[in-house]
């Protein structure tokens, strides 16, 4: 009989063979705690995950990294640091701190560190992408929106000093490389989606109505998010890179 692991909820439990009762308390921890407690439920793990979630690990092979840094050796860069953005989210416009935001946070930054910024996106967020390249005229900047699978945005990603983001795959791709990692959260819950390693930095401003998890904001001010000013991510951002810099970590692991 095949093994079938999951909780036992959305009418799902007759379709497993190991179901997992799904009670408040393990929707209120960590999401990667929470996938974890299907395999200690059944016996699979030997402790419980902790409920603040445990690190991913991330590494990229060395065909990836090659073509990462021929790609990037094909850019013409000036010498700098190399800093990466992420402005879209699939989830919908609520988790999307605006894109003039990001684009006068990483003006401040790079224009202090002669930077070049990587803007990374699917093809369906390359307005986003477009309106801080906009924002980030005169810089040096690389839109890669739609321009890499997977791998190849993992292997730039791990070339990073800094990446600042919304709440996406990407942030936790980032943190997951070891790569300094600044995410604006405004309508999703950091208790459950947080990245999770050393050099992730949250910025946020609770509200009442926050975290509400929904794709567009009820309220239609998107308050959570207008409350964040660029000033505090970049702040954010070199509170992380100090920090990151002083341990040794200034640069996303690469292999």
């Amino acid at each position: 009989m095949p093994t079938r692991l999951g909780y036992a909820s959305d009418g799902r439990g007759l379709l497993l063979s190991h179901p997992v009762a799904r009670t408040p308390q393990v929707r209120a921890v960590h999401e990667t705690a929470y996938y974890l407690h299907i395999l200690a439920a059944a016996g699979l793990l030997p402790d419980e995950p902790p409920a603040i979630g445990v690190q991913p690990v991330l590494h990229i092979s060395p065909h990836d990294q090659g073509w990462a840094q021929g790609f990037l050796a094909g850019q013409d860069l000036a010498p700098g640091p190399l800093y990466g953005c992420a402005p879209g989210a699939s989830f919908g416009p609520a988790k999307c701190w605006p894109a003039e935001r990001f684009a006068a946070a990483l003006r401040e930054l790079t224009g202090q560190a002669g930077a070049t910024v990587l803007l990374f996106g699917s093809p369906a967020e390359a307005a986003a992408t477009r309106a801080v390249a906009q924002g980030l005229e005169g810089l040096k900047v690389v839109d890669l929106a739609g321009r890499t699978d997977l791998a190849q945005a993992l292997a730039l990603l791990g070339r990073l000093q800094l990446f600042v983001t919304n709440d996406s795959g990407l942030m936790h791709a980032a943190a997951a490389l070891g790569v300094p990692t600044v995410a604006v959260f405004g309508s999703t819950n950091p208790v459950t989606t947080a990245p999770l390693g050393p050099w992730v930095q949250l910025v946020r401003h609770p509200f009442e109505c926050s975290p509400c998890l929904k794709p567009v904001c009820p309220k239609g001010d998107l308050r959570c998010f207008t409350a964040i000013t660029p000033e505090e991510v970049a702040q954010a951002a070199r509170g992380l890179l100090e920090r990151a810099l002083a341990a040794g970590a200034g640069q996303g692991r690469a292999g």
